[in-house]
């Protein structure tokens, strides 16, 4: 580009030393630099560059007016495979992607190195962006949704074509910030926050393959209990690795429904309004899901949350749960249950495995126990777990369990503050040898 406009001037300077010519008033060369006298007041860098440029700028190669800014992008998009957005844009229709490995960005530079420019959607129920072509990019982009208007519908951004890749986004009260449906698998979701989206953060609906990788989602931050239905919800077969995620004060936190694979590390779950996590099968196979190196938590605050436990696994019509595992993480914070399964209508949950956990500050709206499984409920592993007593409340039992078989070991350190009467059952089993190993219950506090 620099040699380029180097040699502009040069012809300039040789056609007005050969004609001598005057340099006052602007003049265009080759269709994309503007000059007035010597200074160059204008510059299309898509002309001579791999990338095209959107904005309110004269320089920009589709220059906006902040009226159906859609319309340039959308123009931009389809004619080339880079486009920045270079000001801020006013959406009433979606952005559309189709390019084969086409790629938008946004400016960075702003705070902590987030996007300085937005895509303001003016409508309700519209998709911000589109993504229909295959590996497409979107990076440095930020979303709003304007708070004057309705929210009843649409997304930040829709994924419908595989191999997408978001870095950098930044997405706001968009009723949904990410959608990907059956047709986006293989997306890869980098370093993106979504905040105070009313329905669901993060939606996968059938997409397999999809990663997450520090990826932060916050509710409302009031604590109002009707707020957003999920933070990641997750069906019909989608499957998700998520790697340091970051979900708060959305009703699920997360939801599961038959998924074949989740995995899940060192990530935080906090502040759910019902139960925090859900993992679920309706007449159909939920399997392998893993939870390790987490923080999952409830709410303090009393919000008529006291039959609600922190994690539930529900097995219905038939479905099978197989396969979950939650290790090494800590659990606290929660009116009712930390882990419960429930069963119905010929539904089945099947090797369950609960190691390495801390539990801290359960039972805080009723008398609870820590574990509950019920029938149908078989291959259960709860081992190497710490578990806090907490003096003065009521604990029904640690572990209250009806299995089919006796395949199950319970083998866990369990404290109190010194005071044993906090915990009135102690450990409940059926059938009895059902404990495989000793559960050491020392008095005082690790």
């Amino acid at each position: 580009m620099k040699i380029k406009i180097m040699m502009m001037l040069a012809a300039v300077l040789m056609i007005g030393m050969a004609g001598g010519q005057s340099y006052q008033g602007a003049t265009t060369f080759d269709g994309n630099i503007t000059m007035d006298g010597n200074a160059i007041i204008d510059a299309k860098l898509g002309q001579s560059n791999f990338y095209v440029t959107v904005g309110s700028y004269d320089w920009c190669d589709y220059q906006t007016d902040g009226t159906d800014d859609q319309i340039e992008v959308n123009t931009a998009l389809a004619a080339h495979d880079v486009v920045y957005i270079v000001s801020p844009i006013y959406i009433t229709s979606e952005l559309v992607m189709t390019r084969l490995g086409g790629e938008l960005h946004g400016v960075a530079g702003g705070n902590r190195g987030w996007p300085i420019n937005s895509v303001t959607v003016e409508v309700d129920g519209i998709d911000a962006i589109v993504c229909l072509g295959s590996q497409n990019t979107i990076r440095n982009i930020a979303i709003e949704k304007n708070q004057s208007i309705a929210n009843t519908g649409g997304s930040g951004i829709n994924i419908s074509s595989v191999f997408v890749t978001l870095d950098h986004v930044f997405i706001t009260r968009t009723y949904d910030g990410i959608s990907i449906n059956e047709n986006g698998s293989l997306s890869n979701i980098l370093n993106t926050w979504i905040l105070s989206c009313p329905n669901i953060a993060i939606k996968v609906d059938g997409a397999g393959g999809t990663i997450l990788d520090n990826v932060r989602a916050e509710g409302y931050q009031n604590e109002n209990a009707t707020q957003g239905y999920a933070g990641l919800y997750v069906v019909n077969m989608g499957s998700v690795h998520a790697t340091k995620i970051e979900i708060l004060r959305y009703g699920h936190n997360f939801y599961f429904q038959d998924v074949p694979e989740i995995y899940i590390t060192s990530s935080l779950f906090d502040q759910g309004n019902k139960s925090n996590m859900i993992i679920s099968s309706e007449d159909c196979f939920c399997a392998n899901v893993y939870i390790t190196n987490s923080w999952i938590a409830g709410r303090t605050v009393d919000e008529g949350l006291v039959d609600v436990p922190l994690i539930h696994l529900r097995s219905e019509n038939n479905g099978r749960i197989v396969n979950v595992g939650i290790h090494d993480s800590a659990l606290r914070d929660g009116y009712a249950e930390a882990i419960q399964t429930t069963i119905w209508g010929g539904g089945i949950i099947d090797q369950l495995t609960i190691s390495g956990n801390h539990f801290l500050n359960f039972g805080l709206g009723r008398t609870a126990a820590l574990i509950v499984a019920t029938n149908n409920t078989n291959h259960v592993t709860i081992t190497n777990n710490r578990y806090l007593l907490e003096p003065g409340r009521t604990h029904a039992a640690v572990f209250i369990a009806t299995w089919m078989d006796a395949d199950n070991v319970c083998s866990n350190w369990i404290y109190t503050n010194n005071d044993f009467s906090a915990c009135t059952n102690g450990l409940s089993f059926y059938p009895d040898n059902s404990i495989t190993s000793p559960n050491i219950m020392p008095e005082g506090i690790i």
